[in-house]
């Protein structure tokens, strides 16, 4: 009968261990449930920020694609500008080659036409003595 007894004692002593061991665990499972559903709340949260990054980096893509071209359109009209300011300004540059010279000699450019004037008649009158 003792060793009934002592049979029992341990198999009820196993029993309660068994039993701590079993709440140990399902405490453990319940945190690591709980902690697998904050890191499927979290995951779900980054691949909404990434799907948002995504769309703001095809849209900062879009517009800068959008300025490089208009970048491009503004430097082609500036130069066809230049050149049309270029080819306009042919003659004025020979007629304001003149003034300044005179205004080099006279130092005004506001009397630089009677000068040249006047350089002219002189001329003129210096080759028909």
């Amino acid at each position: 009968m003792s060793t009934l007894r002592e049979n029992n004692t341990e198999l009820r002593c196993r029993n309660k261990q068994l039993e701590r061991d079993k709440l140990e665990w399902e405490s453990l499972r319940k945190v690591f449930d709980m902690k697998c559903e904050e890191y499927i709340v979290e995951v779900g949260i980054m691949e909404k920020r990434l799907r948002e990054s995504e769309r703001e980096r095809n849209t900062l893509q879009e517009l800068l694609q959008k300025i490089i071209q208009d970048k491009i359109e503004l430097k082609q009209k500036i130069e066809s500008y230049e050149l049309d300011l270029e080819s306009s300004s042919v003659w004025s540059k020979n007629t304001s080659l003149y003034a300044k010279f005179d205004t080099s000699l006279t130092g005004s450019a506001t009397n630089s036409i009677g000068s040249c004037s006047d350089l002219v008649l002189d001329a003129n009158v210096s080759n028909t003595l």
